[in-house]
């Protein structure tokens, strides 16, 4: 056959049939075949003759393309062949150039076809490339439409519930009510972040943070979390606490916090009697020098899980024992226990025995802070006792009044406005309030100055970020703070890029609330104290703020140390300290330095506490008059 295509070449070019040499045929990359007037193959290379044999099923479907090089004397087209005769067998793809010759008279067709799969599924793999990144970047706008649209009206349910919290007139009845909304409000969150926090991890939109944490305050929140539901259970649950575990540790607390809450939840979950237990101890981390190990052990004694239930444990969704009982959940849970602990570089390792219950082991490491604190005897056994509160808890930190400070809230819901006005009562501070972004811009023009802007993200008109743009634009450098329900990662990098000075999310964090105001408004009270003894009426204001807030102060601090609270003891002493400054109370300012300092070392000596206690009382007495 390779001799009728060299003479027929040969024909073709008017050279004699030997001229070309029937190897050099063979050498082409190309798949060459020859073909008459009625669409038969009447001859081809070696490459071309291989590839009739395996795609002959396709070829076919080459007689469409020849009809036309026929008829216009050439045509050119992409072709696809099966290769073999399977359904899983695979495509190839040929770029094809049809030229009509004539030969002695009679029309015939050749066939140039170079075979493109390779460029294909390289053309394809970056199409697919293409359509992830789209599918990312759309499931990321979703994730931040959602974060925001639900989380926006349950953080208000929580902050118009902690600002009730707060209020000293309401009665048991009311504040026990207000609890209980806080804590489901609470956990309604914790089901909606399960839900973003599983898509942010299929979308990669999930990091792990470093920042320096208290392991105290950590442990606090989880066992409160879990105790708020315990009236309805009929087991114990026991937490037992290493002594020597360090009290500041760099990590990501948030994360940390989530993987023991999901754990402790599932455990509370499946068992109905018997006993759940938490345990945290720490252990050396011999491959990081400068880390521990934190092994957390969650026990159960609930219905336990069979080897199959086992191995599909951290699959999302998947819930267990719904036939004869309803188990509440989304089934999101140890998935996202399982996600988190492998981006930590962490392991867990369940044990389950079916009608047994459930062990549940987990290490974490972590990066030691540079304190040497542990959490001590005292403290811990507190935590194991549930020696905490959900006042406590939505409250933590005693605001400092700062009358000398002033605010501008930016956001266009009402209800958020309220709550955050709310919380920044309790320091007493100025608040402005603006609807939109164009009314916040247009107040700034006209010269309005303040310590601190807080700028919601979502507005209709110029949004948190165009809004910051245009003030920065017009000279404005003052800080401006970013306060959005957005929890999608990379949200506070955006912010930060596009000249923010810093991000709280919604809800609202009591803690994170308080670090703001004290960075950026109490720490540059030192250059605004003096003009404020300037102004007669101004000063009058600070003095008769101080007589409404810190009129229970004294009560409060002795309840605190009855308790053996010596730190919600300390803070309060501190916050007198710096507000005897301002009321330019000299010996109340010495008398609270030493009672902090007494405070700080957990020895309070009568003579300490009386001489305090006269320079208040002379302090307030005088006010009131």
């Amino acid at each position: 056959m390779l001799k009728n295509i060299s003479n027929l070449i040969a024909k073709l070019t008017g050279n004699r049939p030997t001229s070309i040499p029937i190897e050099a045929l063979d050498a082409s990359p190309f798949l060459i075949m020859y073909w008459n007037s009625k669409f038969e193959c009447i001859g081809g290379n070696k490459l071309a003759m291989e590839f009739q044999r395996i795609a002959a099923p396709s070829l076919g479907d080459w007689q469409a393309h020849l009809a036309e090089a026929l008829k216009n004397g050439q045509s050119q087209f992409e072709f696809v062949a099966k290769r073999g005769r399977r359904k899983t067998d695979t495509e190839a793809y040929f770029d094809v150039i049809c030229q009509q010759v004539e030969v002695a008279g009679d029309i015939s067709l050749i066939t140039y076809a170079n075979d493109i799969t390779s460029i294909k599924e390289v053309q394809e793999d970056k199409d697919r490339a293409s359509i992830a990144e789209a599918n990312s970047q759309a499931k990321t706008r979703f994730l931040a439409r959602m974060s925001h649209e639900i989380r926006t009206p349950i953080s208000a349910v929580l902050g118009i519930s902690e600002i009730q919290l707060q209020n000293k007139e309401n009665g048991a009845k009311t504040s026990e009510a207000f609890a209980k909304i806080y804590n489901s409000s609470g956990i309604l969150l914790g089901l909606i972040n399960d839900i973003l926090d599983i898509s942010k991890i299929e979308a990669g939109q999930m990091s792990i943070a470093q920042n320096k944490y208290d392991m105290k305050d950590l442990i606090s929140d989880v066992i409160e979390l879990q105790t708020a539901n315990l009236q309805s259970k009929k087991f114990k649950f026991v937490v037992k606490l290493d002594e020597n575990l360090p009290r500041f540790l760099v990590g990501d607390e948030l994360r940390i916090k989530q993987i023991l809450v999901n754990t402790i939840s599932n455990a509370f979950k499946y068992t109905e009697t018997g006993l759940v237990s938490f345990s945290i101890k720490c252990t050396e981390d011999r491959r990081k020098p400068d880390h521990i190990l934190l092994t957390i052990v969650v026990s159960d004694t609930g219905h336990g899980m069979t080897e199959s239930q086992l191995n599909d444990i951290f699959k999302e969704y998947t819930r267990f024992h719904e036939s004869s009982e309803y188990i509440a959940g989304t089934g999101l849970g140890m998935p996202i226990v399982y996600n988190l602990v492998k981006m930590m570089d962490a392991e867990v390792d369940v044990q389950s025995v079916v009608e047994a219950g459930t062990t549940v082991t987990i290490r974490i490491p972590q990066k030691l802070s540079d304190s040497e604190l542990v959490l001590g005897e005292e403290l811990a056994a507190k935590l194991e006792q549930f020696e905490t509160g959900i006042k406590e808890r939505a409250f933590k930190i005693p605001a400092e009044s700062m009358p000398y400070g002033k605010v501008l809230l930016v956001d266009d819901v009402e209800t958020n406005n309220y709550v955050a006005k709310g919380l920044l009562n309790f320091y007493d501070i100025n608040v402005d309030i603006c609807n939109s972004g164009q009314e916040a811009i247009d107040k700034i023009k006209k010269g309005a100055k303040y310590d601190v802007v807080f700028m919601d993200y979502m507005m209709p008109g110029f949004n948190g970020i165009e809004t910051t743009q245009i003030l920065r634009s017009i000279g404005y450098d003052a800080p401006i703070v970013a306060l959005t329900a957005n929890v999608v990662l990379g949200q506070e990098r955006e912010f930060m890029e596009n000249n923010f000075d810093g991000f709280l999310s919604k809800p609202i964090e009591s803690s994170r609330l308080n670090e703001v105001l004290v960075k950026f408004v109490k720490d540059h009270k030192e250059a605004k104290v003096e003009g404020y003894y300037d102004q007669p009426e101004l000063l009058d204001k600070i003095r008769q703020d101080f007589a409404k807030t810190q009129k229970n102060a004294l009560v409060d601090i002795q309840a605190a140390i009855e308790k053996g609270d010596f730190e919600f003891a300390e803070r309060s002493a501190h916050i007198i300290k710096g507000l005897a400054v301002y009321i330019k109370e000299e010996n109340l300012n010495r008398a609270a330095e030493v009672l902090q300092t007494a405070l700080n070392a957990k020895a309070v000596s009568a003579e300490v506490m009386r001489d305090f206690e006269e320079e208040l009382k002379k302090v307030l007495a005088g006010l009131e008059a």
